[in-house]
């Protein structure tokens, strides 16, 4: 396990996603880059306070609908990411956007909404404050309408 770089939880049936406490363990794998956490509808992130670590360069929270600012919050205490990539977090706003101001290692920050709404308390404002704070990283928030089978909102910050 110590040689592991990437890993991939899918959280589908987890009931009580917050309460993993296997999370700290993660973060105590050495040559851990990637860590992607799937489908978890009762994540809110919550569970991210334990996960401490400086080799992970990755996140990927994908169809977690209701990770919050909470778990940006705590993406921001315990990690050095280069890369965050958030797919369908509904609860996030730019309240916990704010809060990765202090990721001075962020490289690349990736939103992106597919069929369904994106939140509003997240703005193309918010995401822009972020840019001045972080002006060497890439910024990118997709919103795109199966109904409509179109592009409805792009902000892309370079």
């Amino acid at each position: 396990m110590s040689s592991l770089e990437s890993l991939t939880l899918d959280l589908a049936l987890c009931q009580e996603c917050d309460r993993f406490t296997g999370i700290a363990d993660i973060s105590r794998i050495p040559r851990l880059r990637l860590l992607e956490l799937k489908s978890g509808d009762q994540l809110t992130g919550a569970v991210l306070a334990n996960l401490t670590s400086n080799s992970l360069k990755e996140v990927r929270i994908d169809d977690c609908i209701h990770f919050s600012d909470k778990g940006l919050v705590n993406l921001a205490k315990g990690t050095n990411l280069k890369t965050l990539t958030l797919m369908n977090c509904l609860e996030i706003s730019d309240e916990g956007i704010r809060a990765l101001e202090t990721m001075t290692n962020l490289e690349r920050l990736e939103i992106e909404y597919e069929g369904g709404p994106k939140p509003d308390g997240l703005t193309a404002e918010g995401l822009r404050a972020l840019k001045e704070k972080l002006p060497k990283c890439f910024i990118s928030l997709r919103h795109f309408s199966k109904e409509r089978g179109i592009l409805v909102d792009v902000v892309s910050l370079k």
